[in-house]
């Protein structure tokens, strides 16, 4: 055997084929607590980026094989594997919605153009004729193309009537066939993760560790100054005593009062403005310090 196999599970009918393939990818190690590869600093060695996903390959050969089958491909993220599981888990009974228990729309841009790739997994019990179906588990995956457009954040999104289908297979399960073949993807997620994601947590928590050391061993160069506190003027105060005293408090409980109100009232007042007052008007501290020194 001169190849490797990725393929985690295949489902076959007489005329229909649906496979699900690793593609899973770890992330940076900078990105450590994720595991799986998804940021858009996540690039292989050559530099192109990188996400963690199982690829979905689904064939029709109703109308033959090779140039004459349908393909079309779709891929799920582990997280929408788990919750594909769930939903199956969960036994879903008649009458559900069509629309089904996941869908997805993938887009890969290239300039205003790109691919499409659709996927819907539902449940439909009666079929065209409102028979039961026997098999009533249902996948969908749509490949065309669009008019890609982005977002103000970076995304991108097919334009409104643009889209184009170019090939579509649809694929009957029993809820045996589902189960099985995602309960596959789960235990295959599960010890990738182990085999894989114990490696890259200490790596990465030992690169932690590295950044923290070298940044307490070399702190910036020019580390921001502290806030310098205002010092308390040993200068004469240059305002006269009468003005001093005509000074309006506008701060405080004596808000509205003179200093020379306050000097009658509590003179020991006015040695808050001159040692403990931190604000912004000059004229409180002058006039207080003005009126402290007269002899």
């Amino acid at each position: 055997m001169d190849y490797v196999d990725n393929e985690i599970y295949t489902y076959m009918t007489s005329n229909k084929m649906l496979a699900i393939s690793d593609r899973l990818n770890l992330a940076s190690v900078e990105n450590y607590a994720t595991i799986h590869a998804q940021h858009k600093d996540d690039k292989d060695a050559s530099g192109r980026r990188i996400r963690s996903t199982f690829g979905i390959l689904a064939n029709d050969f109703s109308r033959g094989k090779g140039n004459l089958a349908v393909k079309a491909e779709a891929n799920i993220s582990p997280s929408e594997a788990r919750f594909i599981m769930s939903q199956i888990e969960n036994g879903i009974e008649k009458g559900v919605d069509k629309k089904g228990i996941f869908s997805s729309e993938k887009i890969f841009a290239s300039g205003n153009g790109g691919q499409v790739r659709k996927l819907t997994i539902g449940w439909q019990t009666k079929d065209n004729k409102g028979e039961e179906r026997k098999s009533p588990w249902v996948v969908s995956i749509e490949n065309g193309t669009g008019t890609i457009k982005r977002t103000s954040s970076g995304g991108s999104f097919c334009e409104k009537n643009s889209y184009k289908r170019e090939t579509h297979v649809l694929i009957y399960f029993t809820y045996q066939d589902i189960y099985k073949m995602f309960v596959s993807v789960i235990a295959f997620l599960n010890v990738w993760e182990m085999a894989y994601g114990c490696k890259l947590l200490k790596e990465g928590h030992a690169l932690l560790q590295q950044k923290k050391q070298e940044r307490a061993a070399n702190p910036p160069k020019n580390p921001p100054a502290p806030p310098v506190e205002k010092q308390k003027s040993t200068e004469q105060p240059n305002m006269s005593l009468e003005k001093a005293r005509a000074v309006i408090i506008s701060i405080g409980t004596h808000k509205g009062k003179t200093m020379g109100q306050l000097e009658s009232e509590n003179k020991n007042g006015l040695k808050w403005y001159v040692d403990m007052y931190k604000g912004n008007d000059e004229n409180l501290r002058q006039a207080a310090a003005a009126i402290l020194s007269e002899k």
